[in-house]
C-alpha cells in the first residue's frame, strides 16, 4: 500500500457517501461503487488494495465528480481511469473491516503511484447500467408522484445488509420484494437502536451475507422498498 503522510489526515465529509449507494462490481467486497455525499455531489469510489501487513485495514479512492463525468462513466463513454483524472477532488480513505473510516486525505490524481491506478480499459461494469444515480431532488419528485407507503406500526422484515457505515449507522440492504421474492429491492437503512455495531448481528450480516430478522418501520414507493428505520433485531 502506497504510503502517504499521517499529517495529511483531514477531518471531512465531502468523499463519505450518505445516500444513493449502489455497489457496480462485487467481489467478496464492494470493488467499484457510486453515491451520493451529504451535499448531493456525486461520488465514485472504488477499493485500491488491502494492506499487505494488517488484513484489518482497506484502502479506497471515493472522489467528487460532475454530473457529466458520472453520466459519461454510467454509460461506458469514459473509463474509470479518465473519471478519476477529471474528478474535481480525489480523496483516499483508509476503513477497518467494519467500515469505519480510519483515515481521510485529500491527494492530486499525480500523487496517485501508477501501480494503483484503474487500467486504462476499465469501464463501468454493464450491470450498472441498468440503475440510474438520483439526487435528492429526483425522489422527492417521485414521493410526490409514486404510490407512497409507510408503516405506521413496527414490523419484522428479513434483509441482509451489504453496506454499512458504522459511524452514521447508515447503509444498505437486501430485501425480497412484497410482490416477486426473486426480485430484490436496496433500501437505505438506518439503524436506530442503541448498541456498538462493531462486531454485532449487523456487522455479521454485513461480512457474512447473513440474512436476519429487523424489527422496523419502512417506506415504499410503488411497491418498492425504499428505505428502513430499523429498531431493533427479532
Amino acid at each position: 500500500m502506497f504510503k502517504i503522510n499521517n499529517n495529511r489526515n483531514i477531518l471531512s465529509d465531502l468523499p463519505i457517501i450518505t445516500d444513493n449507494y449502489e455497489v457496480l462490481h462485487f467481489d467478496e467486497f464492494p470493488i467499484l461503487f457510486i453515491g451520493l455525499n451529504r451535499y448531493g455531489n456525486k461520488i465514485l469510489g472504488s477499493l485500491v488494495c488491502e494492506d499487505e501487513e494488517d488484513d484489518n485495514l482497506f484502502r479506497y479512492f471515493q472522489s467528487i465528480v460532475t454530473n457529466e463525468v458520472h453520466s459519461k462513466f454510467i454509460n461506458k463513454k469514459i473509463s474509470y481511469l479518465e473519471a478519476l483524472k477529471s474528478s474535481t477532488s480525489i480523496f483516499v480513505l483508509d476503513k477497518n473491516i467494519n467500515d469505519k473510516i480510519l483515515a481521510v486525505f485529500h491527494v492530486s490524481y499525480e500523487e496517485i503511484p501508477e501501480d494503483y491506478l484503474p487500467l486504462a480499459n476499465s469501464f463501468c461494469p454493464a450491470i450498472a447500467l441498468k440503475s440510474e444515480l438520483t439526487s435528492s431532488n429526483s425522489i422527492t419528485e417521485e414521493e410526490s408522484t409514486g404510490v407512497l407507503e409507510q408503516d405506521k406500526t413496527d414490523k419484522e422484515y428479513k434483509i441482509s445488509i451489504y453496506h454499512l457505515n458504522t459511524d452514521t449507522r447508515i447503509g444498505n440492504a437486501y430485501i425480497p420484494n412484497d410482490k416477486d421474492d426473486d426480485f430484490m429491492d436496496k433500501p437505505k437503512i438506518t439503524i436506530l437502536e442503541d448498541t456498538d455495531l462493531i462486531g454485532s448481528i449487523y456487522t455479521e450480516s454485513l461480512h457474512l451475507s447473513k440474512w436476519i430478522k429487523i424489527i422496523g418501520r419502512a417506506k415504499k414507493i410503488n411497491g418498492r422498498f425504499r428505505e428502513i428505520q430499523i429498531k431493533r433485531t427479532a
